[in-house]
This record gives C-alpha cells, sequence and structure tokens, in this order.
C-alpha cells in the first residue's frame, strides 16, 4: 500500500521527509482502503447529501470519489498520485496526462456520434471507460480550451454515476481553473463537481524538488552561438549511434508529422519546426511516443508578441516530461529567464521545472 511504500522510500534516502506530502500520502491511503473495501459490491456512484460543519467535512472526505491534489510545481503531486496507482493492487485502474486522456475522449466521442442513436454520446464514452476501470488516475488537469470546458462537466457526471474513482493532480485548485476562458460562466458546474464529488487537498510544501542544489543542465545551453550549436550536434551523434539522419513521418490521426532529421530513437528538431506552426498535444504526444531522446535547437526568449509559441512549447515539454524521453536543447536564454511578459507566467513556472528536470544528466 502507499504509506508503507512512501516511508521506504523517504528511510532509503530516496525522498526527503516531507510534512506536506505524508499528510497527502494518507489521504490517499485512506482512499485506497475505501476502494478496496468497496470491491466487494456493485459500484455505485451513489453519494450522500451532507450538511455543515466539521465533522461533516471529515464525513464528506470519507464518502467522496477521489482526490484532487493541488499545488506548485516540483511538489510531489505526480510523485503520490504515480505511488497510489503502483501500490493499488487492482488491475483496473489506469495512470493517464490530462491532455492524452481528453484526446483519446474526443475520438471515442466522435466514433459514437458517427453511429448515431438517441443516446447521450458522453454517457457512452464513460460506460466504455468504466467497463474497464475502477479507478482513473489523470496527471495535470488543466483545462485550457473552450471544447474540454464545454464537456468535462457531463463527462465526469456520467464517469462518477458509472462508479469511477479519480485522482487527478493539477497546479490550480478547481476554483482557479479555466480562469478568462471563453464563456466560462458554462464551466462553473464542472468546479462545483470537482469540489463536492473530490476531496480537494492542497500540497503546501516549500521545497521545488525537480530545481534542488545537485541538479544541473548538463545538456541545456545557451546563448545561441556557434559554440553551443556544436555542442548540440553532438549530443545528437552521440544519441544517434552510428545511424544516418533521415527525415521520417509519424502518423498523426489521419495525417503525417515531419521530423526531418531522425535517427534510430532520437531526433534533431529546430523549435520553428516544431512550435512554430500550428501543432497541437497529439503531434507532440506521437513525437514522445516514437523517441527516446529529441534534440530540439533554437528556443526563443517568449513575450506577447510569441504567446501561441509559448502555448505550443509548455504542450510539447509536457508530453516529452509524462513519457520521459530524454532532451538535450539550446535557447536563447536559462530557463528560469525564457519566458519574460504574456498570459502564461504562472504556468511556465511548471515548464521551467519540468525543462530542468529533463535536461539533467541522468534524467531519462
Amino acid at each position: 500500500m502507499l504509506l508503507p511504500r512512501y516511508q521506504q522510500l523517504i528511510d532509503s534516502g530516496t525522498l526527503q521527509a516531507d510534512e506536506a506530502q505524508m499528510s497527502a500520502a494518507e489521504h490517499l491511503s485512506e482512499l485506497q482502503a475505501r476502494i478496496l473495501a468497496g470491491k466487494g459490491g456493485q459500484k455505485s456512484g451513489r453519494w450522500p447529501i451532507l450538511s455543515g460543519g466539521r465533522k461533516a467535512q471529515h464525513d464528506k472526505a470519507a464518502h467522496t470519489q477521489g482526490v484532487y491534489l493541488y499545488g506548485a510545481v516540483g511538489r510531489g503531486k505526480s510523485l503520490l498520485m504515480d505511488l497510489f496507482c503502483e501500490t493499488l493492487p487492482l488491475e483496473s485502474k489506469r495512470r493517464v496526462h490530462f491532455h492524452a486522456f481528453m484526446l483519446e475522449v474526443h475520438g471515442a466521442l466522435a466514433a459514437h456520434r458517427k453511429t448515431g442513436g438517441k443516446r447521450d454520446p458522453l454517457r457512452l464514452v464513460a460506460a466504455d471507460i468504466a467497463a474497464s476501470l475502477d479507478v482513473l488516475c489523470l496527471d495535470e488537469f488543466l483545462v485550457s480550451d473552450i471544447v474540454s470546458a464545454m464537456l468535462l462537466q457531463g463527462l465526469l457526471e456520467a464517469l462518477f454515476d458509472e462508479g469511477v474513482y479519480l485522482v487527478t493532480t493539477s497546479n490550480f485548485p478547481p476554483d482557479a481553473l479555466y480562469p478568462d476562458g471563453l464563456q466560462r460562466e458554462r464551466f462553473l458546474g464542472c468546479i462545483t463537481l470537482l469540489n463536492e464529488r473530490l476531496n480537494v487537498l492542497s500540497l503546501e510544501s516549500r521545497r521545488d524538488y525537480r530545481t534542488q542544489t545537485g541538479l544541473n543542465q548538463a545538456r541545456f545551453l545557451t546563448p545561441l552561438n556557434a559554440m553551443t550549436e556544436h555542442q548540440l550536434r553532438q549530443w545528437f551523434a552521440e544519441w544517434a549511434k552510428g545511424t544516418q539522419p533521415a527525415v521520417e513521418h509519424l502518423p498523426v490521426q489521419g495525417r503525417f508529422l515531419r521530423t526531418p532529421a531522425s535517427a534510430g530513437d532520437a531526433a534533431l528538431l529546430s523549435f520553428s519546426e516544431i512550435c512554430g506552426q500550428a501543432l497541437g498535444n497529439a503531434d507532440y504526444l506521437a513525437l514522445a511516443g516514437r523517441y527516446k531522446a529529441l534534440v530540439l535547437d533554437g528556443i526563443p526568449i517568449f513575450t506577447n508578441a510569441n504567446q501561441d509559441q509559448a502555448k505550443r512549447f509548455m504542450l510539447l515539454i509536457d508530453a516529452l516530461y509524462e513519457s520521459r524521453v530524454r532532451l538535450a536543447c539550446r535557447a536563447a536564454a536559462a530557463p528560469e529567464h525564457l519566458y519574460r511578459e504574456g498570459f502564461f507566467g504562472f504556468e511556465f513556472k511548471r515548464t521551467v521545472s519540468r525543462l530542468i528536470a529533463l535536461t539533467n544528466e541522468g534524467e531519462a
């Protein structure tokens, strides 16, 4: 189970003792026990209506259908969720990144709509998911587009009604999701649903473990000059392992993504090729699924003038981090100085943390 495994990692020196993490681990361990205790009966999405007060809050946590764990970057949210999933002795569980999950949902919805019928396609998708899952773990819950915002409430309601438990992580509390988004008032019902049906926990650790002393950025090069370009191409040659680079076309949802320099399990890409054109989550997940190592050249400084590129870069780093792709890159400034101004200042802090972790020696 989770708590013994977490304590074992502390005792071995793999993790540092952290009071905030321990508190979250205890809540997640309690959820594990409730899930296993209920395995003998039918799945049920029934949820009691509770009155106010401290006891009611405790009772609510004991009856919620999961945990929503939020906090600043690098505090251990994904680590705890992974430990929860890893130590839960069930086969009917799945851990997936939120962006990848939503891509699957959109695809499944499109398939159900083609077949027609009178049933709500969201309910059909939820039933398909619940047919094989008791527990769904979603990493990095983040709503950034109106399409996902509009369907999430119906999807989550259907999943809860099917009896699926949800554990998710986010950098934001539910009330701060989709800020200033188009037609955000239509998303407020989803926020209410998250607050009511999940045990919302704040992970308030003061440390960003991905940027602790001892990590170095040996594969992050700056500035953009001839010396750093030479070093970057040396790394690509090492990762190519003698394979001659060639153009490769990766299939992505009925089309192809061109990678101009693919060699074995490594690829060399310019920032303009991968973030300077209209690509999205599906493209970056395809890259992360195909390559074990990626060399990215020419990352610029981000301002209001190139916010679209900044957003794509954030999605790319999320996909690479989720798949643990080795990364070497060359940029106009150090990670913490790449984002100068714009709408994504807070979100980009997560990107900086992940970028440092990915380019640190020893990361895979």
